[in-house]
This record gives C-alpha cells, sequence and structure tokens, in this order.
C-alpha cells in the first residue's frame, strides 16, 4: 500500500519512509527521510519553503 501525504509540517514529514520534494511541478529531490534530515542543507530549504508557505497562508485573500 502506498500513501501520498502533502504536507508542510516536519513532524509529521519526519514520520515517512520518503521525502519527495518539488519545485515548479517537479521532483527535485527524492531520499529516505532519515537522510533528507541528516543533509543541513535540504534541512534549511525545507524549513525556508515551510516558513514561507506558512507567511502566505496568514495573508487575506485579495480579491479578483
Amino acid at each position: 500500500v502506498t500513501i501520498v501525504l502533502v504536507t508542510h509540517e516536519m513532524a509529521i514529514a519526519a514520520q515517512a519512509q520518503r521525502v519527495i520534494r518539488m519545485k515548479d511541478g517537479r521532483i527535485v529531490e527524492d531520499r529516505k527521510v532519515d537522510e533528507a534530515f541528516r543533509d543541513q542543507l535540504l534541512a534549511e530549504r525545507l524549513a525556508a519553503t515551510t516558513a514561507k508557505i506558512t507567511e502566505q497562508s496568514r495573508r487575506p485573500p485579495t480579491a479578483r
């Protein structure tokens, strides 16, 4: 059984077997979760992305 879970919560991602990072609709990294969290540069990129998404989600919606 394969479950695909999309999350920006690192505590949830840490429970997975693999971490797949995407940018512009393309896979840019695919690693075992323990390798991903040991990689300091990747961890920093994931944290920066999470912070940016969290900041954007707190903005009020704009009228179209």
